[in-house]
């Protein structure tokens, strides 16, 4: 059995976190590679590193230890398997039996790795390990509470409410399952409201949504009679950007961001991501690519998705959003005939998306 993350620290398996942190500070000081030379420094740093992560978050360390008490007691099974077994004098005959066929125990490091796919996007494969683990065994809490991260991530909300609500009834004392299970809950409502006044009179359509539009038919028409002196003359992308594009941009991302939300058609902004592990949404993570590309992160979202099978409802219909209304005002700054089309079709999407982010938190803060 390979060293567990408390001998990598050299601590105690009860040890406190200042005890952690302790460790840590001494062992990266001796090990970290521009103070050691050694070959295997680097290495030792990382595997430093990587145990203090897991043993630091309360969370984390829990799975942990649930993980190394079933490795251990898997191998003293092994080892008692393995044992030579003393012959006992003058055995009687007993009547022949069949050998009872072994119950199929689930792989421990199965449970490890449905987390680390999470996070790393894999969900597919999450959902696959998943699966196999439930097969071996049903009443395991951690595969359902991944399966309705993975279905959650898709805006499969009643099939992630359904995999929660096994999460926490195969593991009671877990906060995080039944909190996850009640926020499912909570937007199942929300959509439920949605769609009762979508199925109304045309007057009761969601009134964030049409706000939103309002916007953005208002920030158009400005943008095509504007007669604004260019920004940045003198820089060849935005040559022919102005404030008023530049406001024109971010206040219709403003407002349909916080229209989708108030409409419903958003998921909760900070729980937009399918892992419990994970420390920024994806929406964030695209947020940071737009600003420097917006047709870059689309790609990239599109590609992986595919390839992956990640698509999550919610950022679709975000991205789909900016696209549209990168397109709109673009056909706004033709009318316009001083500002370069090309431009604005170029980078005006950076500056939409981030404001459909802006509006999403405020759009889901009104909702709530």
């Amino acid at each position: 059995m390979k060293p567990t993350y408390y001998h990598i620290l050299g601590i105690r398996e009860d040890a406190a976190d200042r005890d952690i942190r302790n460790a840590y500070r001494k062992l990266v000081l001796e090990y970290h590679p521009d103070r050691n030379k050694d070959p295997k420094a680097s290495e030792r740093f990382i595997e430093i590193r990587e145990a203090y992560e897991m043993l630091i978050e309360p969370e984390k360390r829990k799975g942990y230890d649930q993980v190394l008490r079933m490795m251990r007691a898997k191998a003293m099974q092994e080892a008692v398997k393995s044992a030579p077994k003393t012959k006992p004098p003058e055995p009687r005959p007993a009547p022949a039996k069949t050998k009872p066929t072994p119950k199929p125990v689930v792989d421990p490091q199965d449970l490890m790795r449905m987390t680390q796919l999470l996070q790393k996007g894999k969900i597919a494969d999450a959902e696959a390990v998943a699966r196999k683990v439930i097969s071996i065994d049903s009443k395991q809490p951690t595969p359902y509470a991944v399966l309705g991260d993975v279905h959650r991530f898709r805006g499969e909300l009643k099939k992630a409410a359904e995999m929660y609500a096994y999460a926490a009834q195969f593991s009671p004392g877990n906060s995080i399952y039944q909190r996850k299970h009640e926020e499912v809950l909570a937007a199942m409502r929300t959509d439920s409201m949605v769609t009762t006044v979508r199925t109304g009179t045309p007057d009761t359509v969601g009134i964030g949504f049409v706000v939103g539009m309002i916007v953005i038919v208002v920030a158009a028409a400005y943008l095509a009679l504007s007669q604004e002196r260019p920004l940045f003359p003198g820089f060849a992308p935005l040559s022919t950007w102005t404030l008023g594009l530049f406001m024109s941009l971010l206040v219709s991302g403003v407002g349909m961001g916080a229209g989708l939300a108030l409409s419903g058609q958003l998921d909760g902004f900070l729980v937009v991501h399918g892992s419990a592990v994970s420390k920024i949404s994806p929406a964030s993570l695209l947020g940071l690519m737009s600003a420097i590309c917006y047709w870059a992160a689309a790609g990239l979202y599109f590609v992986v998705g595919v390839v992956q099978g990640t698509f999550n409802l919610s950022l679709s219909r975000a991205l789909a959003a900016a696209g549209g209304i990168t397109v709109f005002l673009t056909l706004a700054s033709w009318v316009n005939g001083r500002i370069e089309p090309f431009q604005v079709f170029l980078v005006g999407g950076n500056v939409v998306y981030m404001g459909i982010l802006a509006g999403w938190m405020v759009g889901e803060a009104f909702r709530e």
